[in-house]
Order: structure tokens, then C-alpha cells, then sequence
């Protein structure tokens, strides 16, 4: 079996999933700093085949959104690099992967949908991480809750990523909407 590490990449949290022949990994940036997160990847991409990423989309404007990530990415493929990973690693523009499994445009209980459908369930992550609530009220409470329920679905996602180039594995850099990182 052909191992891929899917990384659902984003300005605030983002998720991989790698599916190996005996285990799946899981892993998440909640609470790490971009160098861990990147280190992590780097880390879980020594065992992959494949590495497929998850690109900053087209179009989008607010620098707020996408320098973070760009900077991320940035770090990724540098981590990357150090582990010989590279060649085995792509950039998928968000749109390729969703209009490919006819989730484009809709919102994440379609992406949920489809993932339970196809056998993945994601953890409760307020149970995960619930000691990140502690001592928190009102508000702000609210706010840690609404990210934390917004990892699960990022861990869809990466599932869903892992499955669309399962599925497109053979000719996966010949597709529109993937790159392979330049340096």
C-alpha cells in the first residue's frame, strides 16, 4: 500500500492524516508554534511515498489570511527539504480535491459528510483538548470552543485529501491544481 501524508494547511490550524499499511497518523498544530507543526510534517513525510499539501487558494486578498500561511509553507518546505523529501511532495489547490469529490462550495458538513461515508470519523476535540478551556468564561471560552470544534474539520479534510490523491496517486502531478514546490 502506497503511504500519503495529507496536510489540510491553513492560517490558524490545519490537520494531517497518513495512512500506512498497518496504522493511520494523525496530527495537528493546535497549541504548536509553525517550526514544530513543520517539524512534524517533516517528520511523518519520512515514512510517506507521498506528500500532498494543501495550497493557500486562488484569489484570496487579505494579508491577514495569507501571510501566515505563506510563511508556514515556507517553513514546510524547508523542513522538508532537510528531510530529502521534497520530490515527493505537492501543492493541491483546495478546488481540485473538493470539486473532485462534489464538495466544492459547500460548507464543512458536506466534507464531514463525505469522510463519515467513506469510513473516517474525527475525534471530539473539546474532549481532546479540553483542558485548553480551563479557566476560561464568556467569550473567550466560546471562541476556543468554536476552534476547536473547527479541527475536526480540518482532520476531514486531510482525510478527504488523502483520499482524492489515493485515488489520482498515478498521474496526481500532471493534474491542474497541483504543484510541485519550487525553490
Amino acid at each position: 500500500m502506497t503511504t500519503i501524508l495529507a496536510v489540510d494547511l491553513a492560517s490558524r490550524l490545519s490537520a494531517g492524516f497518513m495512512r500506512g499499511v498497518r496504522t493511520t497518523y494523525e496530527f495537528d498544530s493546535w497549541e504548536s508554534t509553525p517550526i514544530a507543526f513543520a517539524e512534524e510534517i517533516a517528520g511523518a513525510a519520512s515514512l510517506a511515498d507521498l506528500i500532498v499539501i494543501e495550497d493557500v487558494p486562488y484569489g484570496i486578498s487579505n494579508q491577514k489570511m495569507v501571510k501566515p500561511v505563506l510563511r508556514l509553507q515556507g517553513i514546510i518546505i524547508a523542513e522538508l527539504a532537510r528531510e530529502s523529501a521534497l520530490e515527493r511532495t505537492v501543492f493541491l489547490n483546495p478546488s481540485t480535491w473538493q470539486r473532485a469529490l462534489g464538495v466544492f462550495g459547500k460548507d464543512k458538513g458536506g466534507t464531514h459528510d463525505l469522510a463519515v461515508s467513506l469510513g473516517y470519523t474525527s475525534r471530539d476535540y473539546v474532549d481532546v483538548y479540553g483542558a485548553s478551556l480551563d479557566g476560561l468564561k464568556g467569550k473567550e471560552r466560546s471562541k476556543v470552543r468554536a476552534q476547536l470544534k473547527k479541527l475536526s474539520t480540518d482532520y476531514d479534510d486531510a482525510f478527504l485529501i488523502e483520499h482524492w490523491a489515493r485515488k489520482n496517486y498515478a498521474g496526481i502531478r500532471d493534474l491542474v491544481g497541483v504543484q510541485e514546490p519550487s525553490i
